[in-house]
């Protein structure tokens, strides 16, 4: 469940449903915490659409929101990352496998186009983290296997203010706190240094070189990851109890460890 193109003239849209939705979200993924119901759930209207799409090297099997009361320009930054995420994994698809065709020997016996482009798959999800006539945050998720040593998932978050508006930025969730990355930096990796030495194998009897070798293995990844720059925490989102980031594959550590996530728990009332 957990998870934007263009239309180019040499691309063929074979259908999007769209249906309407009332959905009243009182909604979070298990981890981190799920939210409170401080407030009594409220309809709002989604329209979900569905962005499907078949050629000879790649699918394409997306989902995303649309929010008729909102700005289209705010439906817009939603549905052309999805758009333009999958015209360029087909796109990739279609190159990986001409390189394959080109780069093979006479022995290899490659078809010219993929036998099953299902294997060429992209997917894209969303998750209501937050959603009220006040204030709308949402989760993107999209990805697939266009090629390569392994597949790929990427993050979209999007947060807007409907009261003011406007879309919510970093610096906005700490008006008052000038050094408000110094402090992400370091609630970030209090979080996940823990998380990530377990994940890379430390356990109560884990010797001292190995605990090294894991330290150093971490440590390094890590910090990069989270140096007080707003772009290593560009994908935030607001829930009922709080603000989550998250972190990409690759951001804070092996591709292996998977996507990463810290939790700050804080009212929604005081955001």
């Amino acid at each position: 469940m957990y998870a934007i193109f263009r239309f180019v003239s040499s691309f063929v849209l074979i259908g999007i449903v769209a249906s309407a939705l009332y959905i009243a979200i009182l909604y979070a993924p298990a981890d981190p915490p799920a939210v409170s119901s401080l407030r009594p759930p409220v309809a709002v209207e989604v329209s979900i659409v569905h962005l499907h799409d078949r050629t000879d090297y790649g699918v394409v099997d997306a989902f995303y929101p649309q929010f008729p009361s909102l700005p289209a320009s705010v439906n817009t930054a939603i549905s052309s990352v999805i758009r333009t995420a999958a015209n360029e994994h087909l796109q990739h698809a279609q190159e990986y496998w001409r390189a394959r065709i080109a780069t093979a020997s006479p022995t290899d016996n490659i078809s010219s186009t993929p036998a099953d482009p299902n294997q060429f798959q992209f997917y894209a999800d969303w998750v209501p983290e937050y959603i009220s006539p006040d204030l709308i945050s949402i989760t993107l998720r999209y990805g697939g296997f266009s090629g390569g040593a392994h597949g790929y998932e990427d993050i979209f978050t999007l947060t807007y203010d409907v009261r003011r508006g406007r879309m919510v930025s970093l610096s906005d969730l700490f008006p008052n706190d000038p050094a408000y990355l110094t402090f992400l930096s370091r609630f970030a990796r209090e979080q996940l240094l823990p998380r990530l030495m377990t994940a890379y194998g430390l356990s109560d009897s884990t010797s001292d070189v190995q605990r090294q070798s894991i330290t150093d293995a971490v440590v390094p990844s890590l910090e990069r990851g989270t140096e007080p720059e707003s772009d290593n925490f560009s994908y935030f989102a607001i829930r009922r109890n709080g603000i989550v980031w998250y972190f990409p594959r690759y951001q804070v550590a092996a591709y292996a460890a998977g996507e990463q996530h810290i939790f700050l728990p804080r009212p929604i009332t005081s955001l």
